[in-house]
């Protein structure tokens, strides 16, 4: 009887000892992997610090140049005067309709039996009614002086190249090499 009782218990065990070598294979898995990632982040890190010093080290033997683009907008106003001659060629039928006033001295020719032809001056004043056209062909010549005002607002872009030599500029250079000694000092925690 003794037998049996150990038989389910000896199951248990066995079921309790398989689970265990189950969750630590799956433990041991995933740690794996959780290394081989944090290796992979330590690689990618060390390139990226190691790449920053190579631009500091760049930057601090010569020049460093950047780009700046002035950007506003610029309003003016004013006056420009204008002083000219235009001329208007025409050519064609005006047409015209109308009364004229006309006023002045007709000499008539009177013929006198016994005296002969005597001119005589009659005063006129009256309107007479005119329905023509008449043929034009000429260049109307016309001044023109006048102040134009205008207003513009006018938007400017100038792109700015700036050079500054580190040579000229001892704090800036105390400044990268600060700089890259904060970056030395990175990498050598990266890479232990």
């Amino acid at each position: 009887m003794r037998n049996r009782n150990r038989s389910p218990l000896l199951w248990v065990t066995l079921a309790i000892a398989v689970g265990a070598l189950l969750v630590a294979v799956f433990s041991l898995v995933v740690n794996g992997l959780l290394i081989q990632r944090l290796l992979a982040v330590r690689e990618a890190g060390q390139g990226l610090v190691d790449a920053a010093i190579q631009e500091i080290d760049e930057a601090s033997m010569g020049e460093v140049a950047f780009s700046y683009v002035f950007s506003d907008t610029v309003a003016y106003s004013g006056t420009v005067p204008i002083s000219q001659t235009v001329q208007f060629p025409f050519q064609g039928t005006v047409p015209f309709q109308g009364n004229v006033p006309f006023q002045g001295v007709v000499p008539v020719v009177i013929n006198i039996p016994i005296i002969g032809g005597q001119r005589i001056n009659v005063p006129v004043n009256t309107t007479v009614y005119v329905d023509t056209s008449v043929d034009v062909s000429t260049t109307v010549t016309v001044p023109v002086a006048m102040d134009f005002p205008f207003a513009v607002e006018m938007p400017v872009q100038i792109p700015i190249d700036i050079g500054v030599s580190l040579d000229d500029q001892p704090g800036l250079q105390d400044m990268f090499a600060g700089i890259r000694q904060i970056l030395v000092e990175l990498r050598a925690l990266i890479g232990e």
